[in-house]
């Protein structure tokens, strides 16, 4: 997997900021899917990535700390419907809504297709948004291959995972990290990166994926 810094984070963040935003774009064009019944992509990626003891926060405080990632995805997508409508702005977006992978049912956030005029140097990608209180401090910010630790193991195979079903070669994974690096201030940062996945990878983890789901079948 190659990994770049994304040039149009700045922009997406200035115009997601912009207090005007509301004029420019109906909020009732918000897209968010319904959840169906049955085995989900998440589960499968919690069962390979479990994650770490959260001493005593219940499902209930869970929930709330849930409630920034769904504000962040519902700003970031009315920005990108905003910015859609500039000449200059390479990228329509809209919600791809639930996909089915060999039964198993996804729901990626938000699906990035380049406008005729750009089809040529860019690709379809999933826009992947997380809201994480982990330091930005030792993220890669130079072009290279797989320099996230391990810790960022299960967002990586996450967008690996819809790229079968939508179709992609890679994706753009876009986080608010809510006390920047824990340094100072502790300020907010926002950082996204274009990820280009090889096959083997994408194939390697749909069979890790593929193991988990037969084993909570039988």
């Amino acid at each position: 997997m190659q990994h770049r810094l994304w040039p149009l984070t700045d922009r997406l963040v200035a115009r997601m900021a912009d207090s005007s935003l509301l004029d420019s774009v109906d909020a009732s064009n918000l897209q968010r899917p319904p959840r169906s019944a049955g085995l989900h992509m998440s589960t499968l990626l919690r069962a390979l990535y479990p994650p770490k003891a959260s001493g005593d926060i219940d499902e209930e405080q869970l929930s709330i700390y849930g409630l920034l990632g769904l504000a962040f995805e519902d700003r970031a997508e009315l920005a990108l419907l905003s910015l859609a409508k500039e000449d200059d702005w390479p990228y329509t977006a809209s919600r791809p809504g639930e996909v089915d992978w060999c039964g198993v049912k996804g729901s990626p956030d938000i699906l990035l297709v380049p406008k005729p005029a750009w089809q040529d140097e860019l690709t379809k990608r999933e826009l992947s948004l997380k809201v994480k209180w982990r330091s930005s401090g030792a993220v890669p910010r130079e072009p290279g291959e797989n320099q996230f630790a391990s810790k960022w193991d299960y967002e990586l195979s996450q967008c690996m995972a819809y790229s079968d079903p939508l179709g992609t070669d890679g994706a753009i994974l876009m986080v608010y990290f809510v006390c920047g690096n824990w340094k100072g201030a502790k300020s907010p940062e926002v950082l996204a990166w274009e990820l280009d996945f090889e096959r083997r990878e994408v194939e390697e983890t749909m069979q890790a994926l593929a193991t988990i789901a037969l084993d909570l079948a039988s």
